[in-house]
């Protein structure tokens, strides 16, 4: 049993991390994906949405849209922004929900105005490729 100390989030998701990626350990996808498991048992929105994208590429786990959706769905709903763009791909391309661009549109915008860099270098992108003022060049 480990000391209830170690259960701390931040201390946590950062030795997951060294077992996702193998830092100062051997990489371990499924050791990484039972971590993220117990961090999310103790509330932890982050670990919700390693967790979901881990479902998504089937990494330590078997590969589930529908739980990865779950997952996102409720990290979202607290305001994470990773969470978010997590759904913005399985609304995209149809991952455990009806393929909805229109919809991934909107928590793209949603998960950019909330900081995740992912989601505002796409958008700029987006808006950059898609625009139809005057000649850009």
């Amino acid at each position: 049993m480990l000391p209830r100390w170690f259960w701390c989030e931040h201390q946590l998701i950062k030795l997951v991390i060294c077992y996702r990626d193998g830092f100062g350990v051997d990489s371990n996808l499924t050791v990484a994906a039972n971590f993220f498991g117990k961090a999310v048992e103790n509330g932890s929105n982050e670990a919700r949405t390693n967790l979901a994208w881990c479902y998504i590429d089937g990494s330590g786990v078997s590969q589930n849209y529908v739980e990865a959706v779950r997952l996102f769905r409720k990290a979202a709903e607290e305001g994470d922004s990773e969470a978010q763009y997590g759904m913005v791909t399985c609304y995209y391309r149809g991952y455990g929900v009806k393929k909805d661009p229109e919809l991934g549109i909107d928590l793209h915008k949603l998960s950019a105005e909330g900081g995740n860099q992912s989601a505002q270098y796409m958008m700029g992108f987006h808006y950059y490729t898609t625009w139809s003022g005057p000649d850009r060049s």
